[in-house]
């Protein structure tokens, strides 16, 4: 291996996927950790044959490839244009085409976990004789690279002009509005993302492997229900957390000219974004595995609990212990809900509690 690769491998690829661990190990975890072994082949031949055969799936998997393509681009020119790595200002001195070559050799390297997934997709495709989708997601696969490529070579050539796309800059070059559910989220990956990783993981499997295995002769939502209900009482930790974290670093948003609707509207979508991949989950096993009343149920009962539980916090400070004992207490109820069938229901009264609590709690608390 020459210098110039190997200073980039140093600086770029092995410093990449060690701050980025937690994200691809997620990642790895979610796409294989709640199946089976030995159902690995079959679960991945059914989505890949998925892609094949659904435009809308398939442009779901071209975005998110997207993303992560725009993640790396991201994170390598904050490292070209950051002042620890000015040493790599000496790369033009190789030559503007070898030096694209192996920015370009870089990207396939940063784009190699989805490189081989879409190997498999295009590999498959040509099993099936789908040839425009082969085509289409190999063309998108190479434009994808060159251009990253093209994006940090003309940084590297031409430094700082790149700062005026925010898409591709990591920093603000202009005052914006942040809204407050950002500063939750950021905060709650940045100090609690293993645990919110463990959470979602074992959730989403849980749910997914007792859901999956229903059929209609022996349908029965109640011991999936308490299993969810467990993963529930998960999030109540990341709740109280997350209180914590507002009325350690995040008290200016209180003085704040904000209406208290809109103080709410920050927290619904806080929570909608926290139990997202549940709803994700539950939606993917309609109507097959879940009918859609109990999937509404399901969801509502779960994004309602959380609004309780966060809107509970501002009525009364509580220890953790103290705080545990409560959810269990909520999630008592809500199985009481399933037993009796009015979960959906519950879960609106649970709604109206929140809404309650919040209002009364915040002003109180705020006075």
């Amino acid at each position: 291996m020459n210098q110039p690769r190997s200073i980039l491998w140093k600086a770029l690829i092995w410093q990449f996927y060690t701050q980025n661990a937690g994200f691809f190990l997620f990642f790895f975890l979610f796409f294989f950790g709640i199946v089976a072994p030995s159902q690995q082949l079959a679960y991945h031949y059914a989505i890949i044959l998925g892609i094949l055969h659904t435009p809308a799936l398939l442009v779901l998997v071209l975005f998110c490839w997207l993303l992560y393509a725009i993640k790396c681009i991201r994170w390598i020119i904050s490292v070209q244009q950051s002042p620890d790595h000015v040493f790599l200002g000496v790369l033009p001195l190789v030559g503007r085409i070898r030096a694209f070559r192996l920015l370009l050799e870089v990207q396939i390297v940063f784009f190699l976990p989805v490189l081989l997934y879409a190997l498999a997709v295009i590999a498959i495709a040509f099993i099936q004789v789908a040839w425009v989708v082969a085509s289409l997601i190999g063309c998108f696969i190479v434009w994808v690279c060159l251009i990253s490529a093209a994006l940090y070579w003309y940084e590297l050539f031409y430094p700082g002009r790149l700062i005026r796309m925010p898409l591709l800059h990591r920093r603000a070059t202009r005052k914006e509005y942040i809204p407050y559910w950002s500063f939750l989220v950021r905060g709650l990956l940045a100090q609690h993302k293993t645990l919110l990783a463990g959470i979602k993981l074992f959730g989403c499997g849980i749910l997914y492997l007792l859901l999956k295995i229903q059929t209609p002769d022996d349908y029965d939502i109640r011991m999936p229900f308490l299993v969810f209900s467990i993963a529930l009482l998960g999030h109540g930790v990341l709740i109280y957390e997350t209180r914590g974290m507002e009325e350690e670093r995040l008290l200016f948003y209180r003085s704040m000219p904000v209406p208290l609707f809109k103080r709410l509207l920050q927290y619904m979508i806080f929570y909608l974004l926290v139990f997202l991949p549940e709803i994700i989950t539950i939606g993917w096993l309609m109507p097959d595995h879940i009918r859609i009343k109990d999937a509404l149920g399901f969801v509502l009962a779960g994004y309602s609990t959380l609004l309780l539980l966060n809107s509970w916090l501002f009525i009364v400070s509580l220890q953790r212990s103290d705080f545990i004992k409560l959810s269990l207490g909520v999630f008592g109820i809500l199985y009481f809900g399933v037993l009796s069938g009015g979960l959906i229901l519950l879960s609106g009264l649970f709604l109206l509690t929140a809404g309650s609590l919040f209002f009364g709690g915040y002003c109180r608390k705020d006075g």
